[in-house]
């Protein structure tokens, strides 16, 4: 049977990759980086061929990426013939789903592996034409409490700063920080939960909340596993849960997968605020998802502050990278 390909997708600091690494652990599955392929590398919205150097050059641009190389937006010559021996390879006719799938499958097999597992948690708004395009394919759509993604994507400027090997540049970071505001966290994750609860109906779909997958990892990837055909392997349990917003890169690397950072968003690192504009943007889809609304009273003054705020924040990450703000006007007219 041809097991496909499985694609994680969700809102950013839902489980994405920690689910894309349990699937990584599996003797049959090859993770890959997130290549965001379908929403920034290929080249136009308006076309789905490429002429055959374009194709040469997208896949080599793929490859250094997923090779780790740090130029990996250029083709090197490291990858342009293998690159130029796959694309010559593929049957006509040619588009961006073809190459897509032709690029995974070679990584995939040249690691020995047969199922190709992608994780760019953007995916999300291609769900439907992934699921068009590739008849066995599965997508594990992640979800998690808005406020502790809120959390996390407020701190997580801190991993940028304080990662491995002596922490990022400091653009980084202040990017990061740029990116977050509350009110602009909640619409993406409000959309995202539209999203989700309009593909709950389609036989190949998993929908994941992460506290469940934390709380209970065992009994969901068995249950996933089983709706792939796969079959569960020990190895996928031990996975370092790394990547937090709120530990050390040491510490949080060194933990398997663990439910301490479920209702972290209580720990009073969001003002009340925050808290409220996050229910009352977000808490008919919490509901749905079985989220809890607390925040009933009104909190003053600081809801008009972080209102007054959202335009400098976004102005900060246009400065920052201007492609965050390109990403908010095609997502929201998506």
């Amino acid at each position: 049977m041809d097991k496909g390909m499985i694609f994680v997708v969700g809102n950013s600091r839902c489980g994405t990759t920690l689910m894309g690494r349990i699937f990584g652990a599996h003797s049959q599955v090859f993770m890959f980086k997130e290549l965001k392929f379908l929403d920034e590398r290929w080249p136009s919205a308006k076309t789905d061929k490429l002429s055959e150097p374009s194709s040469i050059s997208l896949i080599a641009k793929l490859m250094a990426h997923q090779g780790g190389s740090k130029s990996s937006y250029q083709a090197t010559d490291v990858f342009w013939d293998e690159a130029t021996q796959l694309v010559r390879q593929i049957k006509p006719p040619v588009n961006k789903w073809t190459l897509f799938k032709e690029f995974m499958m070679h990584e995939a097999q040249k690691s020995g592996a047969a199922i190709p597992c992608e994780q760019t948690p953007r995916n999300l708004l291609f769900a439907r034409e992934i699921l068009d395009n590739y008849p066995t394919a599965h997508i594990i759509a992640m979800v998690r409490d808005p406020r502790d993604v809120l959390l996390s994507q407020k701190y997580r400027w801190r991993r940028y700063y304080l990662g491995k090997k002596g922490g990022h540049p400091i653009k980084g970071s202040l990017s990061a920080w740029a990116n977050y505001h509350p009110i602009l966290s909640s619409l993406i994750w409000a959309k995202n939960a539209s999203i989700i609860r309009d593909l709950a109906t389609l036989k190949r779909i998993s929908i994941v909340q992460y506290e469940n997958l934390v709380s209970e990892p065992e009994k969901v990837i068995r249950d996933i596993c089983s709706k792939l055909d796969l079959s569960f392997e020990p190895s996928m349990l031990k996975v370092p849960h790394k990547g937090s917003s709120h530990l050390s890169y040491k510490y949080s690397e060194s933990r398997y997968i663990s439910d301490i950072h479920v209702g972290k968003w209580r720990s009073g690192k969001l003002t009340q605020s925050e808290l409220w504009l996050c229910e009352r943007i977000t808490g008919n889809h919490m509901n749905h998802f079985s989220y809890l609304t607390e925040s009933q009273k009104w909190p003053g003054i600081g809801v008009g502050v972080l209102v007054i705020t959202l335009f400098g924040k976004l102005l900060a990450a246009a400065c920052l990278n201007n492609r965050r703000i390109h990403k908010l006007r095609t997502y929201f007219r998506s």
